[in-house]
């Protein structure tokens, strides 16, 4: 659907993905597409072990053909990486409009919670003394 809060799945596979300005409408966030319309590839391997670049990868998100469980975010499936071609399958770009909305990254976040966890247990130690 183009509806705000809708995704695109439980079609017939003729119609094909949909377009990428049909894919499902605005979430409360103002992002589209985030389930349905194509599986999304993930890095992980489907084993979690990411021991081989040949090993099955995992997928997320649903497709156009695919039932409303597979657009859950527990739901994950895997595919072979070999099968580049597959209608079913695609990647996520995404962009911040601005950079007042910048997410900070997962390791500025952990050196910023290492820094903070150094200085408290240095002022911890100052004050026993």
């Amino acid at each position: 659907g183009t509806a705000d809060n809708t995704a695109v799945y439980d079609q017939s596979y003729g119609q094909g993905p949909a377009d990428i300005t049909s894919a499902g409408g605005l979430s409360a966030y103002g992002i589209m597409g985030l389930g349905g319309n194509v599986f999304e590839w993930e890095e992980t391997t489907a084993d979690l072990l990411n021991d081989s670049v040949s090993s099955f990868r995992g997928v997320r998100g649903g497709d156009w053909v695919g039932y409303s469980d597979y657009l859950s975010s527990s739901y994950r499936s895997s595919v072979n990486p070999d099968n580049e071609s597959s209608l079913f399958i695609g990647f996520r770009v995404a962009s911040l409009s601005d950079s007042a909305n910048v997410v900070p990254e997962p390791g500025s976040v952990l050196v910023w919670g290492l820094l903070g966890l150094a200085g408290f247990f240095v002022g911890r130690k100052r004050l026993r003394k």
